[in-house]
């Protein structure tokens, strides 16, 4: 199953166009000592993809070979909401965490999980992290 993603939006990040792959590669900003929030739309055969029933979660890692996580976001932890009546999918990573990133670049994905425990990563890409001047 492929997803499409629409209305991408990343504060600090340059809007981009709707892409339908499997698997969509958008590498990031994050500006360490703010709140950083993401945003997208999933669509399916060009309909608003129904995500009764889906969880999601994300990773952020220094690299694809590292076991833990510099940030691990879901929505069980309230960092990821689901929204059912727009299909979208929204990011929330607070100030207080993206100021103890410590690594200039890093690595994520989002996945979404049915109620069947099927997986889809519907985003990936890296995240390159912005040091702060005013603290």
């Amino acid at each position: 199953m492929s997803f499409c993603i629409t209305n991408f939006n990343a504060v600090n990040n340059p809007a981009v166009s709707d892409e339908c792959f499997a698997t969509a590669t958008r590498n990031l900003i994050v500006n360490k000592g703010t709140t950083f929030k993401l945003s997208f739309v999933l669509t399916l055969d060009g309909n608003l993809a129904d995500l009764t029933g889906y969880s999601a979660r994300a990773s952020i890692k220094q690299s694809y070979s590292d076991t833990s996580d510099l940030v691990y976001l879901s929505s069980s932890n309230g960092m990821i909401k689901i929204n059912l009546t727009s299909s979208s999918i929204d990011l929330y990573i607070p100030e207080k965490i993206t100021r103890r990133i410590n690594v200039p670049i890093g690595v994520y994905d989002i996945e979404i999980i049915n109620s069947n425990s099927e997986t889809f990563r519907v985003v990936q890409g890296t995240m390159t992290f912005s040091e702060q001047v005013s603290t």
